[in-house]
């Protein structure tokens, strides 16, 4: 991938990455309310192009995604097989793989024209939350509808976590290794059971990891399920089990108000947990899973080989001798920090922007 130009950088409004077999890909929102995708593109079209783009592995110079274009895109969500992305009326559109369909490439089209709240994808699926607090699964196949209502949800590669507006947690799909919440796997045919988890205390929120499931409640509590080995990034819980099927508190001695996923590959995960006192909590494959205390200087580091999940990167252009400091706690990243290490291309000439961090979902 060719450097981007220093107008091209200075355009973006909003961008999010990913990676796949091919390395990494970007697709930004420029002011003008275009969208381009540069770098991995990988065999399903994870760019979104068209023309002769599609067929290409690798895009070298930013092109520009037709399908999203002028539609005012506000979150995008990247899978390993799809994409999706949400515009400011709550239309969702998506491509990648078909769904089911051998070898069928789908340029970005309108997914649903529902209001749609929030969108979150899988491996090779979709989620998406309605305004009403109903969900969809990959189209209209509706897993939620006469229960307490979604606030927010989470997918990891083959399940999905939906918050309850009573705090509760109800988990759908694979339980391989106990990333449902329970000890029960039944195999393909229970992949279609919602798995309730009731906590000490009301969650305030939920995330997934590629292989995990966690739980933060509204007394700052982190607790974990899921896969726990090296290979996987460890969870930071009290069992040394390869599968911790029933959450186990996560070992981080301050109140959590947020948690971060970030993956490798498609496979390998680490996480960032946000105290109340602005301290950064990773911890990962190494050292089995023992977190280490970052601050907000090293916070490049946190991300050098692996890329957020479900984050949405919002760009404002600042003087170079702007000092601009934020709280930690609202993951405020100074002129770009996680994009100058990820991105070869983008580090050299992203010296006079600063990202605001915000989840995507």
């Amino acid at each position: 991938m060719n450097r981007l130009m220093e107008h091209e950088l200075h355009e973006i409004k909003s961008f999010t990455l990913f990676d796949n077999e091919n390395g990494i890909g970007l697709i930004y929102v420029t002011k003008g309310d275009a969208v381009f995708g540069v770098g991995a593109n990988g065999k399903y079209n994870l760019l979104g192009v068209s023309g002769r783009f599609y067929k290409c592995e690798r895009v070298e110079r930013p092109v520009r995604i037709e399908g999203l274009c002028g539609l005012k895109i506000v979150s995008i969500s990247m899978g390993c097989t799809i994409g999706a992305a949400i515009d400011a009326t709550g239309t969702v559109y998506s491509w990648g793989k078909e769904p089911y369909v051998l070898d069928d490439i789908r340029f970005p089209s309108c997914e649903s024209s529902r209001e749609n709240r929030l969108i979150a994808s899988g491996h090779s699926f979709l989620a998406l939350l309605e305004e009403d607090g109903h969900c969809h699964i990959s189209g209209d196949h509706m897993i939620w509808k006469k229960r307490e209502p979604v606030v927010h949800l989470s997918c990891g590669h083959y399940h999905m976590a939906m918050l309850g507006v009573s705090g509760n947690v109800y988990i759908w799909g694979q339980n391989r290794y106990g990333q449902r919440g329970c000890k029960f796997y039944g195999g393909i045919q229970d992949e279609h059971t919602v798995t309730k988890i009731v906590l000490d205390h009301p969650c305030s929120s939920v995330s997934c990891g590629l292989f995990s499931t966690f739980f933060l409640t509204n007394s700052g509590e982190l607790w974990a399920c899921g896969a726990n080995a090296g290979i996987w990034g460890y969870l930071n819980v009290k069992s040394k089990q390869n599968r911790v099927a029933v959450p186990e508190k996560v070992d981080i001695k301050e109140k959590v108000v947020k948690l971060l996923t970030a993956s490798k590959n498609s496979r390998y995960c680490s996480y960032i947990a946000v105290t109340e006192n602005d301290n950064l909590w990773i911890w990962d494959g190494k050292n089995q899973g023992t977190p280490r205390l970052n601050h907000v200087g090293n916070i490049a580091e946190i991300f050098e080989a692996s890329i957020p999940r479900n984050v949405m990167f919002q760009v404002e252009t600042v003087s170079k001798n702007d000092v601009f400091v934020k709280p930690l706690s609202k993951l405020i990243l100074e002129k770009l920090e996680i994009v100058k290490r990820l991105c070869d291309e983008v580090r050299k000439d992203c010296h006079d922007l600063q990202a605001v961090v915000e989840d995507s979902l």
